[in-house]
């Protein structure tokens, strides 16, 4: 049965027919609910808020971007996220990893630094 959390997803789909037949052809985060044995519902989340393009005033520049060499997808539909420099009440590296987005059609945006006039600002990377 799809919760009440579930029913504001972003879409909800229903076939008619053998629902074996459905399972491959839905969105690895896609939910599933089975009414019977001739009906299958699919709910697809709604996109999370991101704190994407927020910018946070920094003391500093963040020091150079690491060199990191990218390994080989472990998987099928897996997104590499560069490492970056991100701002948390220090500057802190975050390494490069492999990550499946968390919706279809989501786009990872990388964090950025800009010096505007002397002033260092930290623009949160994040999927949008």
């Amino acid at each position: 049965m799809i919760t009440r959390q579930k029913s504001f997803a972003a879409r909800t789909s229903c076939f008619l027919g053998r629902p074996a037949l459905f399972r491959s052809h839905l969105p690895a985060d896609a939910g599933i609910a089975l009414f019977g044995d001739s009906m299958l519902c699919e709910y697809t989340p709604a996109p999370a808020r991101s704190s994407a393009g927020v910018e946070i005033v920094v003391p500093l520049a963040p020091p150079q971007a690491e060199v990191e060499v990218v390994p080989r997808a472990p998987g099928y539909g897996l997104v590499w996220i560069p490492g970056a420099w991100v701002w948390e009440d220090r500057w802190a590296w975050v390494g490069g990893h492999w990550a499946r987005p968390p919706y279809r059609g989501a786009v990872w945006v990388r964090p950025e630094y800009a010096d505007r006039n002397g002033t260092h600002i930290f623009v949160r990377g994040g999927w949008r």
